[in-house]
């Protein structure tokens, strides 16, 4: 925006511009001012020296104040701050491109003095070093001149000197070197590490050699003719050991060489895998030595390698080994092979054999590519492994037919026949198979299976229990299922068992043919146990989906005995007891479940003065009215109670009361117990009293309950009748 400021003109004195006061010096001067915004405005009207920070600080948003003419600052201008922002000065272009004076971030403190004029053409500035710059005459690089003449000293004390040269002929040139061309000051020897591309003219009149010993690989240097400026020439193949003054010819020589040596040096070599040695074709003469790659020797494994090995003993009237091999194996931590073949069968024909042993060309041992042996039949003697005698392992020709011995010898051990395999001991015992976890030629096997009689098969090992199983599942030996022949103190037994994921409940069954039957004859005066439970004595017979059992000594060591029924869900339903185990005892109990019902004392019921007993049931007190009431027991004697006086209208257990089934209930509380008639509770349980009304039992009465399955009011129920 543009701003018209009008200026007066008051006299010297005046302490400030008076706006009012308008003269004809009155001046009107219209400026641009770049950046003008409120901070400015305030400035202007006020020109103190906060509102000039505020005016500056207004126009920052740029990074830069701009002044429309140039100010004159009369002092020093600090430009940067130590733990600020590093002091530059941008120079801007009027149109284009911007030049920044910067100091480093650790500028030091030093002052620089300009010269006093601007100096001659390529002249450069220069400090005598206490920061005081003049103009002097530029010495190197481009431009400053063409020197006309260069003093040269005679230098003769430098060993390593570099030779000056140009990129071209003429012209304002920099002098260049390189390392790769040196001279020697102190003996005037020109040396040039890299070889000199094209001839060298003029020829040495002596050439200077060195005694050189320390040099374990040099090169001889030879021409390419007799005579003439010739290049020296050398070649890798040719080497001489200047230390041990051995010459090396890497590739085979050409021609003939003339004379014999005396002696051959030959070096103990560890290291070449793969080495030919070298044979000739006579066995004196001036010969040459040959060699061929099927003939290998590595010097690292001292292995001999050939394609093709063939021995060739001839005929001998001496004993003599034709192959004899002898070696010493003495490290455990090693695993070693004496002898060892081995065939990559990429393709071969079925019959290949991996080793073929004959006498007079025909075979008598024959491996093939896939392992299997083969030996020559034999009419007598044996085949035998182990030992001379046959005495571990041997295949002998039997007398039968079709008969292999596999044994000892004298027709003992296990014979494989063509109508089968045969156990045969010629010692007179009964011939065994023995088994064992690990292998120890069957000393230490601990399970035998013999021969006890003609048609007699028989498991037996000295005093060891014995145990014979058979397996329906087998995971693992936690998860299988099983039976098992196998006997205890005083018992045999055959047993199902489980473990693991096998079936819980596995039954034993004996299964008949037809008609036949199963018996069991129990031996002496013992008695027939079926179910029977050494814990409690109890023994079971099912019948059907039921059962009947006794319980001799009561179980648990008393001295009652029993009979009991039991029911196809396996609960005893019924039961009958008696005083001992003596027989022709009288009834002294009876039971419904496993809960004791009656109870006979005393006697019996065909005894005079014998006495009944009921065991009771006495559920928990009754606290509000009762609709089909279970009072948990079926025991005839019902011992009830109530917090108040409470309705029962039905009666009701967990298994579903049956025609004819009694009981009687005593109010043993002191509040009323009032049996409905005929309301609420389902229709079968609930009663009809003989009065035709409720039926109020006080603390003490009773009342007597019979279930009529059939009852003439159109539904089962409970036929009460009040006792007192």
């Amino acid at each position: 925006m543009a701003l018209e400021i009008t200026h007066s003109f008051v006299s010297e004195k005046s302490q400030s511009p008076d706006p009012t006061i308008v003269s004809t010096n009155e001046w009107n001067d219209t400026h641009s001012i770049v950046g003008l915004d409120s901070g400015i405005e305030t400035w202007l009207e006020s020109a103190t020296a906060s509102d000039l920070l505020a005016a500056l600080d207004s126009v920052t948003g740029t990074g830069a104040a701009v002044f429309a003419t140039a100010p004159t600052f009369p002092t020093t201008i600090t430009i940067g701050a130590a733990g600020g922002n590093t002091g530059e000065i941008r120079l801007k272009g009027t149109t284009s491109g911007t030049v920044t004076l910067k100091v480093a971030d650790a500028a030091g403190t030093y002052t620089l003095t300009m010269p006093t004029d601007d100096g001659e053409a390529d002249y450069v500035l220069a400090t005598d070093g206490s920061g005081v710059l003049s103009w002097v005459e530029q010495t190197g690089g481009g431009g400053g001149g063409i020197p006309t003449q260069i003093t040269v000293a005679d230098e003769a004390a430098d060993t390593t000197s570099f030779i000056a040269f140009f990129t071209a002929a003429s012209g304002d040139l920099g002098p260049k070197t390189n390392a790769n061309l040196t001279f020697d000051a102190a003996t005037g020897v020109l040396t040039a590490a890299q070889p000199i591309a094209g001839s060298v003219t003029g020829n040495a009149a002596t050439v200077t050699l060195a005694n050189e010993a320390t040099d374990t690989t040099c090169f001889l240097a030879f021409g390419t003719a007799a005579t003439g400026n010739l290049g020296l020439k050398t070649n890798a193949n040719l080497a001489f050991n200047s230390s041990t003054g051995v010459l090396t010819v890497g590739q085979p020589i050409a021609g003939s060489i003339t004379g014999n040596a005396g002696t051959i040096t030959i070096a103990d070599e560890a290291t070449d895998t793969t080495c030919f040695p070298l044979f000739a074709t006579a066995a004196t003469g001036d010969l040459g030595p040959k060699t061929n790659a099927g003939l290998t020797f590595n010097s690292s494994t001292g292995a001999l390698g050939s394609k093709t090995l063939t021995l060739t003993q001839g005929t001998i009237t001496d004993v003599a080994t034709m192959i004899d091999g002898t070696v010493t194996w003495n490290d455990a931590a090693d695993t070693f092979t004496a002898w060892k073949l081995n065939v990559t069968n990429t393709n071969s024909n079925a019959a290949s054999l991996l080793l073929d042993l004959q006498v007079g060309g025909t075979s008598q041992l024959k491996v093939s590519r896939t392992g299997t042996v083969t030996v020559a039949a034999q009419t007598t003697g044996a085949f035998g492994i182990g030992a001379t005698t046959a005495e571990y392992i041997s295949f002998w020709s039997g007398s039968g037919t079709g008969t292999t011995i596999v044994g000892g010898n004298s027709g003992a051990g296990i014979h494989l026949r063509s109508t089968g395999v045969v156990i045969s001991n010629n010692t007179g015992n009964d011939p065994r198979l023995g088994f064992e976890t690990t292998f120890n030629l069957g000393n230490s096997a601990d399970l035998f299976i013999y021969r006890d009689a003609a048609n007699t098969l028989a498991q037996r090992n000295s005093t060891n229990a014995q145990i014979t199983r058979g397996y329906r599942t087998f995971t693992d030996t936690s998860n299988y299922e099983r039976w098992a022949l196998q006997s205890g103190a005083g018992y045999f037994e055959l047993a199902a068992e489980t473990a693991g994921t096998g079936t819980d409940n596995i039954s034993l069954r004996l299964t008949t043919a037809g008609t036949g039957s199963v018996d069991i004859y129990p031996g002496g005066s013992g008695p027939l146990n079926i179910g029977y439970n050494s814990t409690t004595s109890a023994a079971t017979l099912g019948l059907g989906g039921g059962g009947i059992g006794y319980m001799r000594n009561g179980g648990g060591g008393s001295s009652k005995g029993g009979f009991y029924l039991v029911g196809s869900s396996g609960g005893i339903n019924h039961s009958f007891g008696w005083a001992s185990s003596t027989s022709a005892e009288p009834l002294t109990s009876v039971g419904l479940g496993t809960t004791l019902v009656v109870s006979i004392e005393n006697g019996s019921l065909t005894q005079a003065g014998g006495t009944i007993r009921y065991i009771p049931t006495t559920p928990a007190q009754i606290t509000g009215n009762q609709d089909n009431y279970n009072p948990g027991g079926t025991s005839f004697f019902q011992r009830w109670s109530t917090d108040a006086s409470r309705n029962v209208t039905g009666l009701t257990f967990t298994a579903a009361q049956i025609n004819g089934q009694t009981h009687m209930i005593v109010n043993v509380g002191s509040a009323d117990l009032v049996i409905k008639h005929n309301v609420t509770s389902t229709a079968a349980n609930r009663f009809q009293c003989s009065t035709g009304a409720d039926i109020t039992l006080t603390a003490g009465q009773q009342a007597l309950l019979i279930y009529d399955a059939t009852s003439s009011g159109n539904f089962p129920a409970w036929r009460v009748s009040k006792m007192n």
